[in-house]
């Protein structure tokens, strides 16, 4: 338990980094993707008011002042580092002709080829490879602007280089950190739960033994002077102490870390149907209605006397906690992922707790401390669903019932 937990510990701390990480990269990303577009788009415009190119810079006139933060998008620079082409159309989308004067690396052909394809997206502005293009509509005409911007892309590649590699070597030292502090971290809980289990093994030791004596010694007393009700009271006390000894014993076995489970395949039809033939004599003496639906042939992988523990224990608890003239109800339903559950009439389910239905020692009704019942059978029904990798869940069903989910996986 203690190895799952530092385990669950260790994954939410990766967890955390990567979505953190995820949020930064992500943030810069669209930064650099918005200031590449914001820019080329202020050229498109600026070579469109231009009629299809870049005027020099006229020293004479002041730079113009722009309220928004994207860097600027001409200088002095601009008419001999754009690389840029133009097509144009007539208004039925006849290509008239292209201008590739200011740059070098696309031909005729593929210019009506870029082209073509800006004006099949059907969009004013857009991406096209390395390209953002405009599409405008001069008079007659249909004016498309091509402005190359390998800088975003290089730019992009650094990124994306770069969070990989703070993704690899940030990950991998954080990883190394959390493992090493995650031990202390559950230290005090690891010897809290020692001390747990080493409480549970001495009470077996030291109680089980007497106990033994005493029940051997009243048996040796009720040969000699016969019944007496005292002595099956104390007889009946004392197989409930061996009877809750055992199971918390059986508690911290299952508890303990890399504990084998033999497993094989086995019918849980064949379990689901001899248990319930076992409990449906009890629920019709106690005048309770008892219906199942069963499934055939459902196997899975599983350890048969544990499976048959778990189906015993909630369908004790549903005769145990079902209402008086109620109803049980059971299912096996076949896939994938057979699904098992068990449904009894409940009135005061709205009450429970239903996040500690689980937790040891937990009683569902308080005021049944004359029952048989140690408020741990559920905890044993987790222990085993945990060990074979099964949910197990509950749910209010509406007020008036309880219903206890079991989802297997197939063999």
């Amino acid at each position: 338990m203690i190895y799952q937990l530092q385990k669950k510990f260790i994954r939410i701390c990766m967890i955390s980094f990567l979505i953190v990480f995820g949020v930064i990269f992500s943030t810069i990303y669209i930064f650099n993707y918005w200031q590449a577009t914001a820019s080329t788009d202020s050229l498109a415009d600026i070579i469109e008011k231009d009629g299809g190119q870049i005027r020099p810079f006229d020293h004479r006139q002041p730079m113009p002042q722009k309220p928004s933060p994207v860097p600027d998008a001409i200088s002095p620079e601009a008419p001999f580092t754009t690389r840029f082409f133009t097509v144009t159309y007539d208004s039925a989308k006849h290509y008239i002709s292209s201008n590739t004067a200011s740059i070098a690396s696309v031909s005729d052909a593929e210019t009506l080829e870029y082209g073509q394809k800006a004006l099949e997206s059907k969009k004013t502005r857009g991406w096209l490879g390395e390209y953002r293009y405009k599409v405008t509509s001069q008079a007659d005409e249909i004016f498309i602007i091509f402005i190359q911007n390998s800088n975003f892309r290089v730019t992009a590649r650094i990124i994306l280089v770069a969070a990989a590699a703070v993704l690899l070597g940030g990950g991998t030292i954080l990883l190394i950190l959390v493992f090493v502090l995650s031990k202390r971290a559950v230290k005090p809980v690891a010897e809290s739960y020692e001390k747990q289990k080493r409480f549970i093994t001495d009470a077996n030791h030291e109680l089980k033994t007497p106990l033994t004596l005493m029940l051997t010694d009243l048996d040796i007393v009720e040969s000699e002077i016969g019944k007496n009700e005292w002595i099956d009271d104390i007889k009946s006390e004392g197989n409930k102490m061996t009877l809750l000894i055992n199971r918390l014993v059986y508690l911290a076995r299952m508890d303990e870390e890399n504990t084998p489970v033999e497993k094989s395949k086995i019918s849980l039809s064949d379990i689901a149907n001899e248990t319930a033939s076992l409990f449906c004599p009890l629920a019709e003496q106690k005048h309770l209605s008892f219906t199942s639906e069963i499934n055939s042939d459902v196997v899975i992988m599983g350890n048969e006397a544990e499976i048959s523990q778990l189906l015993s224990i909630l369908m004790d608890n549903a005769i145990k906690y079902c209402d008086a003239d109620g109803y049980i109800r059971i299912s096996l339903q076949s896939g994938k992922h057979p699904v098992f559950y068990i449904e009894n009439s409940y009135a005061a389910v709205s009450s429970l707790e239903m996040d500690s239905l689980f937790d040891r020692f937990y009683r569902a009704d308080k005021a049944r401390t004359s029952g048989n019942g140690f408020g741990i059978g559920l905890s044993i029904a987790k222990a085993i669903a945990d060990n074979h990798n099964t949910n197990i869940t509950v749910q209010n069903m509406e007020g008036e019932a309880i219903r206890f989910t079991i989802k297997f996986r197939a063999s």
